[in-house]
């Protein structure tokens, strides 16, 4: 079976093997950003975030809209209630 395919040789049709990294468990929550240098965060803000539990870093969708991996320290993690977990959800 193939695992993925190799186009950084330009050979389109040409398969190869990938070797994949498995990053841990992945979990979703919401934090605020504390960090104030990267022009593509908004200090303070709400970001739906997704942590991996063997990695420092998070991924999450910039001012930009790109998807984006960021150091975990760059964040604070929201400790809500499920009730207001599912109103943030629903206002996404």
């Amino acid at each position: 079976m193939r695992k993925g395919v190799d186009f950084s040789k330009g050979e389109i049709g040409k398969h190869t093997t990938v070797k994949l990294h498995v990053m841990g468990s992945v979990k979703s929550t919401w934090a605020v950003c504390v960090k104030r240098t990267d022009k593509n965060l908004i200090p303070l803000k709400l970001y739906n975030i997704e942590v991996f539990s063997a990695s420092n870093e998070i991924r999450v969708r910039n001012e930009k809209g790109e998807i984006t991996f960021y150091p975990k320290n760059w964040f604070a993690a929201l400790d809500v209630s499920k009730t207001t977990l599912h109103l943030l959800e629903k206002a996404i």
